[in-house]
């Protein structure tokens, strides 16, 4: 099996060799991506035939920075193949928000042959072009070698707790995307009036 760290330059662009990776899944080509932006959705439609072979299939955190609408022109190009992870209801971490899918593992397969790039690189514009800190291991052997049948294992689970991408459909079990302003007040006397109360925000800059 060969083995490679990518990439010893941290901003080093992931899509050029991301895309050399993708291509090469001839009978077999599994995305489980946390993230996908509109920037992501273009990675994955220059892969759309092979996306749409019989084993092959996306799977996507809904969580944002995920651009659910984004996703219909993938879904256009590969109907049935794009699912969605809508995370878990439980456990909630405090200031950090609900448990999801975040799994970033990109597998392909070409008859006997098999290449599993997994590490911290996402399908977001600031990814694959090299602003963010990003890295990654590239696998590259026999398909029926431990790391790649735990990998395809992996990839399918997600898949398992996914939901086919609909968009005419509003998210499962009401859990609707809003935009929402969060606002932390502290006084140090409680007020003694009764509700309504009224805060007046200040804008700077």
């Amino acid at each position: 099996m060969e083995v490679e760290f990518i990439a010893e330059d941290p901003r080093a662009r992931a899509r050029p060799r991301l895309d050399t990776i993708l291509s090469r899944g001839e009978d077999q080509l599994v995305v489980g991506c946390a993230f996908c932006t509109g920037a992501g959705v273009q990675v994955l439609k220059r892969h759309a035939s092979l996306l749409g072979t019989p084993d092959s299939f996306v799977v996507v955190a809904a969580a944002p920075p995920t651009d659910y609408s984004a996703l219909e022109q993938l879904h256009d190009l590969v109907p049935g193949k794009l699912f969605v992870h809508w995370g878990a209801i439980s456990p909630v971490e405090i200031s950090v928000g609900a448990a999801l899918m975040h799994s970033k593992v990109f597998y392909a397969r070409a008859k006997d042959e098999c290449w599993l790039w997994t590490g911290s690189h996402n399908l977001t514009g600031n990814v694959t072009q090299g602003f963010n800190c990003e890295a990654a291991v590239l696998l590259h052997g026999s398909v029926d070698e431990q790391p790649f049948v735990h990998a395809l294992r992996h990839l399918k689970a997600c898949l398992s707790e996914a939901r086919p991408y609909d968009p005419d459909s509003p998210p499962p079990d009401g859990m609707d995307r809003v935009d929402i302003i969060a606002i932390h007040a502290e006084v140090s006397i409680a007020p003694t009036d009764p509700f309504p109360w009224h805060i007046h925000l200040s804008g700077y800059g």
